[in-house]
């Protein structure tokens, strides 16, 4: 069971800050010579926060995957699935947290990994992850994440052939990311555009037959 609330990529920034706040006194200096160190290390703690959530015990809901706003909710075409869907477009709050939460229940199909870098052309090239999941009831979700900063890596716990869990952590964007989620396109959608969403908590959508 997680008991820490500070999520692990959090853990080497805050153990920096914490080791140069106490330099100033084990060398006998002034003990305020530290203290920006110390704000330092309570706003690495602020930002790599990982507070629990209370998942809706609800079937067949779509919940949002981070904590955030959305930008727009439309009809257009699933370029992973090949199909009609509903794209859901959400930006994570610059503070955090920064902690990804799959959006439903089920098995992950299939997996795309594009790192940063530059095309042949030069042209940069953001890095992006896509999740395919699909429930037990044979409903495709697709989850894409774009980070905020292309020079921050992020992390992904879910991978071709796991299952994940409803509202549950699944990855770690440092700093922010976009995210899409492609819902089937007779989904019955909760929230509008500029509405602001909590990640494993908000109900973004409801899956019908």
């Amino acid at each position: 069971m997680r008991v820490s609330i500070i999520a692990k990529q959090g853990l080497l920034p805050i153990l920096f800050w914490l080791v140069l706040a106490l330099l100033p006194y084990l060398f006998g200096m002034p003990w305020w010579y530290g203290v920006p160190m110390l704000l330092l290390t309570g706003l690495s703690a602020y930002l790599f926060r990982d507070l629990p959530r209370k998942v809706p015990p609800q079937a067949r809901v779509i919940l949002s995957p981070l904590d955030g706003t959305i930008l727009s909710v439309e009809k257009t075409e699933d370029p992973y699935c090949d199909r009609p869907a509903i794209r859901i477009e959400a930006l994570t709050h610059w503070s955090g947290p920064f902690v990804l939460r799959s959006p439903q229940e089920g098995k992950v199909q299939e997996q795309w990994f594009s790192p940063a870098g530059r095309d042949l052309d030069g042209a940069k090239r953001a890095s992006l992850m896509a999740l395919w999941i699909r429930s037990d009831e044979d409903e495709d979700v697709v989850m894409v994440v774009n980070p905020r900063w292309r020079m921050f890596s992020m992390a992904c716990r879910a991978h071709t052939g796991e299952r994940v869990g409803q509202g549950r952590r699944c990855g770690f964007i440092p700093f922010g990311a976009y995210v899409e989620v492609f819902l089937p396109d007779n989904a019955r959608i909760e929230i509008e555009a500029g509405a602001r969403v909590t990640a494993g908590d908000t109900i973004l959508a409801r899956l019908v037959s």
